[in-house]
């Protein structure tokens, strides 16, 4: 029996929900069980302080858009958020400018405060019931203290007034960038793996390792760690894997990785040969065809040479002589393992004759 696992996230679900939005209603999955219910109408009530801080919020912003319109002031903003150790100059902006509006609110209501209870004191002087300078004392206190400075709504309908066109706009910000960085200098140092120190990387603002033929960017706390455990080659190896999945890329072909380890021939050196190619004929011929037959008759009128290793070597009668020696083939470099039996064999043949 087949269990249907029923996800709140899944295509049948999404297509009811937007089917029975439409009719006021909603549909939710609890526990795998799908309830149909009719859509809750949300009355959702602020106090008095929620209402002075977002407008303060509101107004903070309006003015912190207008700030970063001039690219002096965003230096200024820059160096005041790294000395008060802000992480981004906005949020330093923003912050300067809601206390700042917070003390203007409150000096505002004060002020009104004092000309409203003077004009009520007076009123109770000349014997009069004062009703009205009464109430309109009270509502200055349980209205929302936003008197400092304009609305939000009017800096913002100011600000949309004289807003530059897009591609000033564009240029602008490209300006800004191109200050930033140009008071940056970038200093690459390169440095093998056992050679840097762990107090290095973790000081340094990035550090990239070879994938092939492009660099790759670790992070310098997982780096450190699997150092300290002695599996950086691993991790290194999983991260140059990861990186060509990524990119949809041959592995073995374009990041110099294979998912099998490479075959090194250590020990063993590459065939070379002094003779010079003096005939106008020239004959290509394979270690097999050398181990069944010398090649002296065509040696006096044409050139013989052999490839191994992408290198062609050409040939005399005593080089031909060693090529026919089974511990020198053993020692040449660029011959794979089944290359190598097959001579050996053909070799093995040609002496028993």
């Amino acid at each position: 029996m087949a269990r249907i696992h029923i996800s709140a996230d899944g295509s049948a679900i999404k297509m009811l929900r937007r089917q029975h939005r439409v009719i006021g209603l909603q549909v939710r999955v609890v526990n795998e069980r799908v309830y149909v219910m009719k859509k809750a109408d949300y009355v959702y009530t602020r106090s008095q302080a929620q209402d002075e801080c977002r407008e303060r919020f509101r107004r903070a912003q309006e003015m912190m858009l207008v700030e970063f319109e001039d690219p002096e002031r965003v230096k200024y903003w820059e160096r005041r958020a790294k000395k008060k150790h802000f992480k981004t100059a906005k949020g330093c902006c923003k912050s300067y400018f809601y206390h700042k509006i917070t003390d203007m609110d409150i000096k505002e209501r004060n002020r009104l405060r004092s000309e409203k209870s003077a004009v009520y004191h007076e009123a109770q002087q000349r014997g009069d019931e004062a009703v009205e300078e009464y109430n309109e004392l009270r509502s200055v206190v349980y209205k929302p203290v936003t008197y400092g400075t304009e609305s939000a709504d009017v800096m913002k309908e100011r600000r949309l007034k004289g807003k530059m066109s897009e591609y000033e706009r564009q240029e602008r910000e490209r300006a800004i960038a191109h200050n930033n960085s140009e008071q940056y200098v970038y200093m690459v140092v390169r440095k093998r793996i056992d050679e840097v120190t762990d107090e290095e990387i973790l000081n340094s603002n990035n550090i990239y390792v070879r994938n092939g033929g492009m660099s790759m960017s670790v992070d310098k706390k997982d780096f450190v760690y699997y150092r300290k455990k002695g599996r950086i080659d691993k991790f290194l190896r999983k991260k140059r894997i990861e990186q060509a999945d990524d990119c949809g890329l041959p592995t073995f072909r374009y990041y110099g990785l294979s998912n099998r380890e490479r075959r090194y021939y250590d020990g063993k050196t590459l065939l070379t040969s002094d003779v010079m190619p003096k005939h106008k004929k020239r004959m290509e011929v394979t270690l097999k065809d050398l181990q069944t037959y010398d090649y002296e008759d065509e040696l006096k009128f044409m050139d013989i040479f052999v490839t191994v290793a992408a290198r062609k070597v050409f040939l005399d009668s005593a080089l031909i002589a060693k090529l026919r020696d089974r511990d020198f083939l053993r020692d040449i470099k660029g011959l794979t393992v089944s290359e190598l039996r097959s001579i050996l064999r053909v070799n093995t043949i040609s002496k028993k004759r």
